[in-house]
């Protein structure tokens, strides 16, 4: 049907990707910095809008009824603790990435905006 997918399998995570991630981290601390010193009130702005909560919702159901764990998604921040639990607590990784890669379906792309005079 083009929509159901045809398999699933753990991508893991090397030493290369966090120090990606950290580099990356670092050039836009760099870039940030940059602009407040040169770009004379000038910014472009990124932002998150929150995710689609009947998506979210979808994914704690399945979570609690499947896997009786409960998924907080209050905030960034509880949802980033409850995936932390789930790490800890689940023996099967598939089911954390899949559970993971799950919550980022209803996220919602970032939108930029040009600031300033």
């Amino acid at each position: 049907d083009g929509e159901t997918p045809k398999l699933c399998a753990p991508y893991p995570i090397r030493d290369s990707n966090r120090l990606i991630e950290e580099f990356m981290l670092l050039a836009n601390y760099l870039v940030a910095q940059r602009l407040i010193t040169h770009a004379s009130g000038r910014a472009l702005l990124r932002n998150h809008n929150p995710p689609i909560e009947q998506g979210m919702q979808q994914v704690v159901d399945v979570s609690r009824e499947s896997f009786d764990f409960h998924i907080d998604t209050t905030d960034s921040k509880t949802l980033q603790e409850s995936l932390s639990r789930l790490s800890r607590e689940c023996d099967d990784a598939l089911v954390v990435q899949c559970v993971t890669e799950s919550l980022m379906t209803p996220m919602r792309p970032a939108e930029y905006l040009a600031a300033g005079e």
